[in-house]
């Protein structure tokens, strides 16, 4: 035969299996396939058990022990809440007004920017050898250490963000990275940075949108200056033209020619009422000459023409008087003692003196007024006191100015005529010309509107952002509200401790059976009696069970009591202590830490005992 002679120390009756029994109609039975192949599986793990129970131990704990050297991932997040001041509400949302909404596109490439995270950086003093503010802090070499850190930091953030309205920005900021004792920090400090630079950005964006705007203002508004003085400068050249409406020199002209007739009628009127006045001046003369030829006959006919109008005043006011003062002496029975009496005798006595005065200034003047003189002179006496002479006289004066207030409403008339016929002029040559000038009124019309049109846009934005100026150096523009407290700690989330123990257990199992088919493979030791059957082809008619000594049931019960027991709990023990200290390590650090402290004070303790041992024992 082939296989080896059956030993004794070897066979196990609890590894029979009824063959005949289990073969007998089982192909018939559901499901045969599978239980012959779980049966056979379960046989072989029982048979081998010590194969499949040792590499499982030992290949459990080894992964155990190897993920505590796994690089773990800690986590840490914050939140904030970012809201338009109210302010802001009623505020065109148009570019340049510095509302957030321009800065939600590129929020989480902000929150990481190189810049922010340099800045956290020196904020934290992540650069331990070289400090903030410091003279190494400048060097290239500590530059480029700072922009590394700040990538590789920059790597481990991530920023999510949800807006409810318009008004209104959810903003999360989260940690996930190997070193447990930054996060909280780092996420902390993230957000106050990138909330201080984007104030101070959105405010700095704000002054130069209003300084960009109020030169382009600038520049529009000396474009709309210098579009003003050409058209200003064409319509002095061209008088009479409108450039934006060349066909109104035709009704200009219309109208023109209407003034113009409506200025003769008007010259005509006035010729008539002159010609009126003159008449009535002619008409007073010879009443003043026979009133005057009544009350002194050797008074010539041409004395009427010659008074003097200040001196037919003064003459007609004392007349007044002296008609007052016998009215009220007739009337209300007054003597010339009376008050009132005597005011106007005082007034009379004025007026008297101021004509004498006159008449003395009259007889130094020439000939031709000393002939006014002579006439006023010779008046008889009484002439100035009748009422009748001063009517007609007073009627004389006002007759004259009246007719002096004519000649002038006259010659102004005739100055509008001759100005009208000018303009007409004028504007048959601007008629003559406006083919000529049309397209040049039209570019510089049209310049001109355009440069307006950007003037006003400019101005409208200058005022839109106004408002968010005064709002952001107030205050009162951008509100940051922190949503909840920071959360993070030195739990990992990676790796998961289920995981881990899921690995660990598959691991060993997935050895334990590979060993324990290995070992089923490499056996060639004959079981059971049915195994010699199978293998010889012959049927076993009778078999002999083993025969066990006194020295075999010693070492069966040592190793039953002694060898066995340890043996599992020295391998149990093993996957449960590493299988412990990685749950703790994930689940409970800051336990695992204190375990880890412990074992390190431990051995620190034996390394430093150890030399004085060494030494004592050298002195003895």
């Amino acid at each position: 035969m082939s296989r080896a002679p059956h030993t004794p120390h070897t066979h196990r009756s609890t590894t029979r299996f009824p063959i005949d029994r289990e073969s007998i109609g089982d192909d018939e039975r559901p499901f045969a396939d599978l239980r012959r192949t779980i049966n056979n599986a379960l046989r072989v793990l029982l048979l081998h058990r010590w194969a499949f129970f040792v590499p499982f131990c030992v290949v459990s704990s080894a992964v155990f022990v190897a993920s505590l050297y796994y690089p773990r991932e800690y986590s840490a997040s914050t939140s904030f809440e970012r809201q338009d001041d109210p302010v802001m509400f009623n505020l065109p949302q148009a570019e340049g007004t510095g509302s957030f909404m321009f800065f939600r596109s590129t929020l989480a490439e902000d929150v990481v920017s190189l810049e922010n995270m340099r800045d956290v950086v020196d904020r934290l003093g992540l650069l331990k050898a070289a400090p903030p503010g410091s003279v190494e802090a400048v060097t290239p070499e500590s530059r480029k250490a700072r922009e590394r850190l700040a990538q590789s930091l920059a790597k481990c953030i991530s920023v999510t963000a949800r807006s409810p309205n318009v008004h209104t920005d959810k903003v999360t900021i989260n940690y996930v990275g190997p070193d447990p004792e930054i996060g909280m920090r780092l996420v902390d400090e993230v957000k106050e940075t990138y909330i201080r630079r984007i104030k101070a950005e959105v405010r700095e964006r704000l002054y130069r949108q209003r300084d960009y705007f109020s030169e382009r203002a600038a520049e529009a508004l000396e474009k709309v200056n210098n579009h003003q003085r050409a058209e200003t400068g064409l319509l002095l050249e061209h008088p009479g033209v409108d450039p934006k409406d060349p066909t109104a020199i035709a009704s200009r002209l219309n109208q023109m020619r209407f003034d113009r007739r409506e200025l003769e009628r008007r010259k005509r009127a006035l010729e008539a009422d002159v010609l009126a006045e003159r008449q009535m001046l002619e008409t007073t003369k010879p009443r003043i000459s026979q009133r005057i030829g009544a009350l002194a006959a050797n008074i010539a006919e041409g004395i009427v023409d010659s008074l003097d109008p200040g001196v037919v005043q003064l003459v007609g006011r004392i007349s007044a008087l002296d008609t007052k003062i016998a009215t009220l002496r007739s009337t209300r029975g007054m003597t010339l003692e009376h008050p009132e009496i005597q005011d106007l005798l005082a007034d009379r006595s004025e007026l008297v003196a101021k004509l004498e005065k006159a008449r003395v200034e009259f007889a130094t003047t020439p000939p031709a007024e000393a002939a006014r003189e002579d006439a006023i002179m010779k008046l008889p006496p009484g002439a100035d006191s009748d009422p009748s002479l001063q009517l007609w006289i007073v009627q004389q004066n006002r007759t004259r100015i009246n007719l002096e207030a004519l000649r002038l409403q006259l010659d102004d008339v005739s100055a509008s005529i001759k100005s009208n016929d000018e303009m007409v002029n004028q504007l048959l040559e601007a008629k003559q010309n406006v083919f000529a000038t049309q397209e040049e009124f039209t570019a510089i019309t049209s310049d001109l509107a355009a440069a307006k049109f950007e003037l006003v846009q400019h101005r409208e934005m200058l005022a839109k952002l106004q408002a968010p100026i005064d709002a952001s150096e107030n205050g009162h523009m951008l509100q940051f509200f922190e949503i909840g407290p920071t959360r993070g700690g030195r739990r990992p989330i990676s790796p998961s401790s289920r995981t881990i123990v899921l690995l660990s257990l598959l691991a060993g199992i997935a050895v334990g059976v590979v060993f324990a088919v290995l070992a089923e493979v490499l056996d060639h030791v004959y079981r059971s009696a049915n195994q010699v059957a199978r293998s010889l082809g012959l049927p076993v008619l009778e078999t002999i069970d083993e025969i066990v000594t006194a020295p075999d049931r010693r070492r069966a019960l040592v190793r039953g009591i002694l060898v066995t027991p340890a043996s599992i709990a020295l391998g149990l023990g093993t996957l449960v202590i590493s299988g412990s200290m990685a749950y703790l390590s994930i689940e409970r650090p800051t336990t695992y830490e204190k375990i880890r402290t412990i074992h390190q004070a431990a051995v620190q303790l034996l390394i430093e005992k150890q030399p004085d041992e060494n030494d004592s024992s050298t002195g003895g």
